[in-house]
This record gives C-alpha cells, structure tokens and sequence, in this order.
C-alpha cells in the first residue's frame, strides 16, 4: 500500500474498478481503489465477452492470459427450448475475422483476477474493508477543484476526480438522479459443474447454446479451458408479478421449465439451487458527471443480461475515459497529474451515455424477443428460421466508441417491433432497407427508442467519424402507445426529417406469409 497522494479514486472494486484503475494507471495517473469487502472476488459463474472487450483486452497486453483461462467457442446458436430446433447460429471463427478479434467466454472470477493480478503489477494502490457512505465535490489543498469520498468508519479521502464503480445500488448516482433499480420480475440460477458430469448427455462442449422459450431461457457453455461447464437458467416469476416478497424459489425454476426440451430437463438438476440472482436494471441516464465524481458501470448503466454487454460495457468506460486523458498529452505538475478533468469528464460524458443507453434499452427488447409465447413465437421462429436480416446474432454493436448506421444494436429492436405491432413485412422491409440506403439509418434503427423504456428527453448517436447526428426522442412511459416518431438529422449532408409509423402485423396461419 503507497501513501502517495492519488489523482484518481475508484470506488468499487470489480471488474468495471479494476479495468478502470488499469486503463488510467497505463496513462500515468495515480490511482487509489476502494473496495467495500475484505477481499476482491466476483459472485456469479460464466461470462461471453464480445470483441468489443478482447481488443480492449488486447490493448492493455491482458489477451492471451485472458485466452489461457477461457474457451474461444466455435459458434453461437440458438435453439427453442421446447422442442430443441435450431432457430438460428453465429460462426464465432467468422466474427473474430470480421472484427479482428476473438468473442470468449470466460469465469467472471478469472477475469476479475487477470484485471487484479494487473493492478498490482502496475502498483495501483489497492484497499479493502471500506464501503463509500457519501460523495462530495470540493476545493482540493492545492486550490484546485476535486472530489471527496467518505466511508463508512468515518474516515475520508479526496483525490482530483472519484470514480464510483460502486455497482447498481450506487450512493453517487443520486447526487445525479432520483430512481430505483427497475424489477423485470425475471430470476437466474446458474451452475457450474466438471464437464465430465455433462459429457455424457446431449450438451455442445465447444459452443455457446441459449434454448428460448414462454417466458424463460436456458443457456450452456464450457468454462476453464473446457474443464467445466456453465449454465444459466432464467425465467420470470409468477410470485414477482403478484407482488410477492419471497420469488424466485426452486419451485418457480421447476414449474417454469416443465414441458421443455431433453437438455434442459437434464440440465436442471445441475443447478445450484441454495442460491439465486433477482434481475434488475435501471432506465438510461444521459449524464453520468457532475462536478468531479463520476459514474462508471453498473452505477452509470446496469443492464439486463441479454446482450451480454454489462461487464464489457463497464470495461469500456475505464478504456474509453483513459483515451480522452491521454489525447491531452497532460503533462505532470508538482503533486498534480496536470490533466484537464473538465474536458476529460465532458468528452466522456457526452459519448458514453448515448452508447450505453442504447444497448441497455436494447436488452430489455432483446429479453422480450427470446421470452414469447403463443403465435408470437411461432412467427418469431419462423422469421429466425427464414434467416431474416433483422434477427441475425451477427448485428451485435461490437465498437467500444459507439453505434455504426446499419449495424450494432441499432438493429436489433426491430424485430420484436415487428412482432408486437408490426406492418407488412415485406413491405416493410423494402421501405427500411431503401431508406436506409438513403439516409445511412433505416426507420427500423429509429424504432427501438419508441419501444423500450428509455426515460431521456433525447437520445443523440453521432457516427463514427463524427460526419452526423441522430436525436431521437424517446418515451417516458414504459410501453408508450405513440403510432409515430420522428427523427431529425444535423451534419453536413442536412438529412431530411424520418417519420415512423406502426400500423397492425398480419399473420396468415399455416405459411410463412405476412
């Protein structure tokens, strides 16, 4: 432990904290990480990173240790968890030529340890057994303005800004926002187990299967270099939706896979069944700074787990702020780091928030599409069979630096939209692709931000290379009932207004016809 005076303080010692603490120290800022339990772990089993993390990885010389204790899976494949058919599958070797890099899975504790095991070889000053009770914004002994933490023994810390890595429960976001974690009534189970126990039955040791089904899913992946095998069961809770205080219990996991396919039932009893994850999120925030303290992952942006994207999305954050620190080529002064915090806390306030949002209302949609029930379903099988360009696992946002027109998460809502309300699809199709083909964006990327709950007034997306952007305005109500949205563009090319309608699905039984 060093006594030297920090610029920067983490609070929250998990992978968002960690990754953060190593992407500023590789800058040269002096960093100091609070974590409130008496040692650094990670609960939980399995976790997909996408290339969007293993560049990242890659960046920081983390890649090939991170390789040696995961799996690189061939394919991505989902299944419908009654009767087990194929729906649809992702070459994960193809993906990795697409982005340059590989998509992993890996145990959330084994990264946690690659991100530790770097923190101290870099000499972050690590401490334990102190959880933050308050944050405050203040006048540093130097004159200079920074940020104060203070903890639950009473004592206090200051450095030039605060990070507050302190998860979804976060003290800092309310110096930002008034809510509450959003309850999706859904629950997890999960177990890991030798693979041997699993060999035997009818399971793939080499991919990453999720079986969707009414109102629940079931995924299997192998773990450790392929020495153990990871599932994850979720449903939603009938006990939750009641209001009940006392859901998410083993009878509810049994009743909600009854009827469902040979792996799952085999799959089950696997399970650790002592202990479960209530799943919540909360609604997309547009500015994650105020003064000197600063939100970053699950205190910024806690997602549902359906995109896989929140350990990866909290990693970006610590990446993409340590980019903005050293495009300033700061340069230290006496005690100070002699960066410019303002512009870096607004350069990473203004691109973040936008990103994040999108893909958090993104997992929300995205849960929906794998839970139908009834005809919805069956449409939704047979869309995914077709191979519809709208249901491809390939249109995944994997850019750590925002959303691309015509790829990533701007996509993905729309099926679901289809599903829920819809037009002829055919039609419809021909209508977004050709818009799409002359404005960048289609109406179908617009849609999502009408569909889900995302609570700001506006949601902006800038491209890539900064040539435009889009301001989409967004419903405050959970399900709004708008049959219209209209969209304008800024930048150079003067993009001419967009309006979305959504008019009724028509389904003709027994074909594939809409």
């Amino acid at each position: 432990m060093t006594t030297q005076q920090p610029d920067v303080i983490v609070v929250g010692g998990g992978i968002g904290g960690l990754s953060a603490a190593v992407a500023l120290t590789r800058k040269g800022i002096r960093v100091r990480v609070y974590e409130k339990e008496r040692e650094f772990g990670e609960v939980g089993a399995g976790l997909q990173i996408a290339p969007n993390c293993t560049r990242i990885l890659d960046d920081y010389g983390l890649l090939n240790e991170v390789k040696s204790l995961g799996v690189l899976p061939k394919a991505m494949v989902m299944k419908d968890a009654t009767d087990s058919s194929e729906l649809t599958r992702l070459g994960l070797v193809d993906l990795e030529r697409r982005y340059g890099f590989p998509y992993m899975v890996i145990h959330r504790s084994d990264l946690l340890g690659t991100f530790l095991r770097a923190a101290q070889r870099l000499g972050v000053d690590l401490r334990t057994g102190l959880g933050a009770t308050a944050y405050d914004s203040v006048t540093l002994p130097t004159g200079r303005p920074g940020a104060r933490v203070t903890f639950a023994d009473g004592s206090t810390d200051e450095a030039e800004i605060v990070i507050a890595a302190d998860g979804l429960h976060s003290m800092a976001r309310r110096l930002l926002v008034d809510d509450e974690p959003v309850n999706s009534a859904y629950v997890a189970y999960r177990g890991t187990v030798p693979i041997e126990q699993v060999q035997a039955k009818d399971v793939s040791t080499t991919d990453v299967v999720v079986y969707v089904g009414p109102r629940c899913h079931f995924v299997q992946y192998p773990l450790r270099g392929g020495e153990m095998f990871n599932q994850v069961a979720v449903f939603e809770s009938p006990k939750a939706l009641r209001g009940g205080e006392d859901w998410g219990t083993p009878d509810e996991l049994d009743a909600a896979f009854d009827g469902t396919c040979q792996q799952i039932q085999q799959g089950l009893p696997l399970m650790w069944r002592d202990k479960w994850w209530r799943m919540f999120d909360r609604n997309p925030i547009m500015h994650w700074v105020t003064g000197r303290i600063a939100l970053l992952g699950d205190a910024a942006h806690p997602p549902l787990q359906y995109m896989a994207q929140g350990a990866i999305m909290a990693i970006e954050d610590g990446w993409v702020l340590a980019e903005h620190v050293v495009a300033q080529q700061p340069v230290r002064l006496g005690s100070g780091s002699g960066v410019d915090w303002d512009a870096a806390l607004a350069a990473y306030d203004a691109v973040r928030p936008p990103h994040c949002a999108r893909v958090q209302s993104t997992a929300r949609v995205w849960g929906e599409l794998w839970h139908l029930d009834g005809l919805a379903r069956r449409q939704r099988n047979v869309v995914a069979q077709a191979g519809h360009p709208r249901l491809h696992l390939h249109r995944l946002d994997l850019r750590p630096d925002g959303p691309h027109p015509g790829s990533g998460t701007d996509a993905v809502p729309n099926l679901p939209a289809v599903l829920r309300r819809g037009r002829q699809g055919r039609e419809r199709l021909s209508r977004d692709m050709q818009a799409e083909a002359r404005h960048g964006y289609s109406p179908a990327s617009l849609r999502g931000c009408s569909q889900t709950r995302c609570t700001p007034a506006a949601l902006r997306v800038r491209d890539l290379d900064g040539s435009r952007t889009r301001s989409c305005g967004s419903a405050s109500s959970p399900r709004p009932q708008a049959t219209s949205l209209r969209s304008s563009w800024t930048g150079p090319s003067r993009r001419p207004e967009v309006r979305v309608e959504f008019r009724e699905l028509t389904w003709q039984a027994g074909s594939t016809r809409w």
